[in-house]
């Protein structure tokens, strides 16, 4: 997995369009998220798109999310 400095450099360095490939290109790295989460409850409201948002805290006290869409660039 990149550190998120990697993620920023190369972000930085990048023009518009293949920014947008980078987005998507790490959307696809994400954990899968079960289909049983995505419910009302999770779901975001206001997006033209279909996004499911669940949280959870790891033993550490970190927050960790788990996240989908139907469309690509907002995974």
């Amino acid at each position: 997995m990149r550190s998120l400095d990697d993620i920023r450099e190369e972000y930085e360095f990048l023009d518009g369009d293949e920014r947008y490939r980078l987005l998507i290109e790490l959307g696809r790295e994400l954990d899968t998220m079960p289909d049983a989460l995505k419910t009302d409850a999770t779901k975001v409201r206001g997006c033209s798109a279909s996004v499911w948002v669940y949280p959870t805290r790891l033993d550490d006290g970190r927050l960790h999310f788990l996240a989908d869409s139907n469309a690509a660039i907002t995974k």
